[in-house]
């Protein structure tokens, strides 16, 4: 079985803000990860079944009310990668590794709004380390996708500055073994974990697949999700 996870990442320094901000967004458990790299990680229960609805929305929400930029990855049985980047509320690019997976008809225009823009993620990128060729290289490989969806994830946040341990877990992952590579800190709900370094071939355990409750493309924006 692969990988499926999904994971939030906001551009602030401020643990706290995240979780005020998302307080009375969530239904559920979340974990909001303390400031790393200008990053702060965020996995929530509702959005681990991989309902692009809530995922938007949730998204969408944090951007707007923080008034910054909120990145969303979802790996999908390590076949499928995907993102969603909101800026201040508005949906400002989005990604999709293989958009007719589950067999559904997907349009030109479809297609090409769900490519990746380089462009969109260059503010984002550690200074110095990405260019728009090594972008371009990610989203659009001239020899076609990776075999491992998790892997387009992972070469993503290194140029953007988001630990690679954050990026490539979920909320499951999270719960089952997360103890082994994070240490608690004392905190209020939602929890905060602290991330130790974890190898970067270390297994993730398998668990069964999330239900597939509405795999389906944004709309651009300004509309919501």
């Amino acid at each position: 079985m692969g990988s499926f996870f999904t994971n939030f990442h906001i551009r602030t320094d401020s643990q706290d803000k995240v979780r005020a901000a998302l307080t009375p967004l969530v239904k559920g458990r979340a974990y909001v990860s303390p400031p790393g790299n200008g990053w702060v990680t965020l996995y929530d229960e509702a959005s681990d079944d991989q309902d692009e609805t809530i995922i938007c929305k949730t998204a969408e929400a944090l951007s707007k009310k923080l008034h910054t930029a909120v990145l969303a990855f979802l790996v999908h049985d390590s076949d499928v990668a995907k993102y969603w980047l909101y800026r201040d509320g508005k949906l400002a690019d989005e990604f999709n590794s293989a958009p007719d997976y589950f067999g559904e008809s997907v349009s030109k225009a479809t297609r090409a709004r769900v490519r990746g823009k380089s462009e969109a993620l260059r503010p984002l990128c550690v200074s110095g380390a990405a260019t728009m060729g090594r972008l371009e290289a990610i989203l659009h490989p001239a020899g076609g996708q990776p075999l491992m969806a998790e892997d387009t994830v992972t070469d993503l946040a290194e140029l953007l500055g988001i630990d690679a341990v954050r990026a490539t877990i979920g909320f499951r992952y999270f719960e089952e073994e997360g103890r082994k590579f994070f240490r608690t800190l004392p905190n209020s709900n939602p929890s905060a974990k602290t991330p130790n370094p974890k190898p970067r071939n270390s297994p993730r355990p398998n668990h069964p697949a999330p239900r597939r409750a509405a795999h389906r493309t944004c709309s651009p924006p300004p509309s919501a999700c």
